[in-house]
This record gives C-alpha cells, structure tokens and sequence, in this order.
C-alpha cells in the first residue's frame, strides 16, 4: 500500500510538471536599429510561469519572415492568455495586434 501512494505521487507530480499554460507577454523588441512592441503568446510549464519573462527576453521573437530571431529590449509584462494586461498600453497593442 505504501508503494502504491509513493507511485501515484511520482505519477501526479510528473503530470503536473508537464502540464502547460498558455501565456501572453507584452515585450519591446529591435528589428533594424528601430524599437517597436509587440504581444507574444508562449505555452510554457506551470513550473516556469514565474521565469517567464526571463525566459521570452532569453529567447527573443522573429521577425515577420519567420526566420529572423531578434533580441528582446525589455519584456514589459506576462498574464495568461485568459486574462487581461494590467497596463494601458498593453491592453491597446493586444487589441490592435492582429493574431
């Protein structure tokens, strides 16, 4: 009985750590020497959810070609992808940002 807890454990930590979410972040980015912004959506772990924007600033976005990997300036904030932004300007680029 003791290994049969002990197994489901293990078996309901593994799911968990393999479950993913889906998150939007709203970051500024370079492409040609010019700033501009944008909103990204990234399924990522649970587990990493609190890394996220470490994460989106490490791996960068493409550019339109789909090619391209351009750096990251500055991820400004993450929400899940069922929630709102918190700021102003976040919340317009999401509306006006087509998908």
């Amino acid at each position: 009985m003791k290994y049969l807890v002990l197994s489901l454990y293990v078996l309901t930590f593994t799911a968990l750590a393999e479950t993913k979410v889906a998150y939007k972040c709203y970051l500024d980015y370079q492409e040609n020497s010019i700033k501009k912004s944008m909103v990204v959506k990234r399924n990522i772990p649970i587990s990493t959810a609190n890394q996220l924007p470490v994460i989106v600033a490490q791996q960068g976005v493409y550019a339109a070609n789909g090619k391209t990997l351009l750096p990251v300036l500055v991820v400004h904030e993450c929400a899940p992808v069922d929630a709102d932004f918190i700021s102003l300007s976040a919340k317009r680029h999401e509306e006006n940002q087509p998908d």
